[in-house]
């Protein structure tokens, strides 16, 4: 399947680079990493996609049944990706985030291991189709998930963003919709200036309306 999704090795390492650490499960995440994902195909940046997982942040807190259901099929997308960065293969995850993100938010997905299902038969994913049940990646994306904890907590949640170039790494930004070409490119330089500022911890405003997709 052909996919416009690149990571940092697709831009031989144009624009600004960026480590955008993730849960699939989340939808307002899936908004911002559309943003994102519309600057690699401006050549305004470049993008390392690394496992966050929600439920190892969530592992202590009661949670309902739908999203218990929902986090479950997120970690084993999330054992999939951490399979494909352990074998080298960092081009096939934006790719493979993306099928996931339109089935699950996008189609609306009634089941959602199914779905994720469907894309792992797909040739280029059918190797690693196996790694969905296998616990021992949960090691890996708790290294990931720690990590990018440690550089942005607490409080904070998916998704987390870095400047590769340096400045502070921060939960967010947070859209309820993908901003238009010129808009997202103003939106870039803007948390590239928060980022660089150390003293700053939160800008934050009352959510009004839901994510669109």
């Amino acid at each position: 399947m052909a996919d416009k999704s690149m990571t940092r090795s697709d831009t031989n390492g144009s624009g600004e680079a960026i480590t955008f650490y993730f849960d699939p499960a989340c939808i307002w995440t899936w908004v911002t990493s559309r943003w994102l994902n519309n600057l690699v195909e401006q050549g305004k940046v470049s993008v390392e996609w690394k496992p966050f997982s929600l439920s190892r942040l969530n592992r202590d807190k009661e949670l309902s049944a739908e999203n218990r259901v929902r986090l479950a099929a997120s970690t084993k997308a999330l054992r999939v990706i951490a399979a494909l960065l352990l074998a080298g293969e960092e081009d096939k995850v934006a790719s493979f985030y993306s099928r996931l993100g339109r089935a699950w938010f996008v189609d609306k997905a009634e089941d959602l291991e199914l779905a994720l299902r469907g894309i792992l038969v797909q040739p280029d994913l059918e190797d690693y189709a196996r790694f969905a049940d296998d616990p021992n990646m949960d090691e890996e994306i708790a290294r990931y998930h720690d990590f990018a904890f440690s550089q942005a907590g607490p409080d904070v949640g998916s998704p987390i963003l870095t400047f590769v170039s340096g400045g502070s790494a921060f939960y967010g930004p947070i859209m309820h919709q993908t901003p238009s070409a010129e808009e997202g490119v103003r939106l870039l330089e803007a948390v590239k200036t928060l980022a660089q500022l150390g003293a700053v911890y939160e800008i934050k405003r009352g959510r009004t309306t839901g994510p669109e997709v």
